[in-house]
């Protein structure tokens, strides 16, 4: 009986793109009251990433041989505490966007601001409180 109800109404595809490249497809199937009986999704491949680190175990570097909407490499940069201190996305092996982070720490050297900057400008401002416990 569901199978006389799919053949009269025609499976939905949609197709989402950004920068004329395929995001993803879908295909819903639905019955005729309107509701979804069966829902496939289909996303591209992901793209290889070759990825260095540092000594520390850090992401240092990662490289798409085939970029991805222009993106063709990303470079991390750390402070002595191992926090993220620089981003920085290429684009045709030129920086196109650059992340940085500011720290400010309480006493006992744990972070308790950070301020992420894009391309120089202040986007966002976390603060987190520690309570200590006297033993």
């Amino acid at each position: 009986m569901i199978l006389h109800f799919l053949e009269k109404i025609p499976p939905l595809k949609k197709i989402y793109f950004s920068d004329s490249t395929l995001y993803r497809s879908e295909i819903s199937i639905k019955d005729k009251k309107g509701r979804v009986i069966e829902w496939i999704s289909e996303c591209p491949p992901q793209p290889k990433v070759s990825t260095s680190y540092y000594s520390s175990g850090l992401i240092k570097e990662e490289f798409f041989p085939q970029p991805i909407y222009g993106l063709s490499k990303t470079v991390y940069k750390y402070d002595e505490l191992n926090l993220k201190t620089e981003i920085h996305y290429y684009e045709n092996n030129r920086t196109s966007t650059e992340f940085k982070y500011e720290y400010s720490y309480d006493k006992n050297m744990n972070w308790i601001s950070q301020t992420m900057y894009l391309n120089r400008e202040p986007i966002l401002i976390k603060i987190r409180t520690i309570k200590y416990f006297e033993e």
